[in-house]
């Protein structure tokens, strides 16, 4: 998916509410392997923390998104904000980078 040329960024969604309901946490490592990912890709990576509002869910990504600013792997609510905050940063360099 890195390679095609039609894909300008990846967002890895991790679906937090499954986990929430199945009692399935953060597996070990996970972070850490979209990290490595992020590393060797050509192209920005961001995670969506997916909950629906879900206490138990809202919960779990406050650990994943710790463990994503420590990994350096921006995280966002949604798939809305981390859309939108991209739109933002090349809304930016398009005005500053001239």
């Amino acid at each position: 998916m890195a390679d095609f040329d039609g894909i300008d960024i990846i967002f890895v969604v991790l679906g937090l509410i499954y986990a929430a309901k199945h009692g399935v946490g953060l597996q070990p490592g996970q972070v850490e392997a979209i990290a490595e990912v992020s590393r060797y890709v050509d192209k920005p990576l961001a995670v969506v923390l997916g909950t629906g509002n879900i206490v138990a869910a809202e919960e779990l990504a406050g650990e994943v998104r710790s463990r994503c600013i420590e990994a350096g792997v921006p995280a966002f609510a949604s798939v809305r904000h981390a859309a939108r905050a991209t739109g933002d940063l090349l809304s930016y360099y398009e005005v500053h980078d001239r």
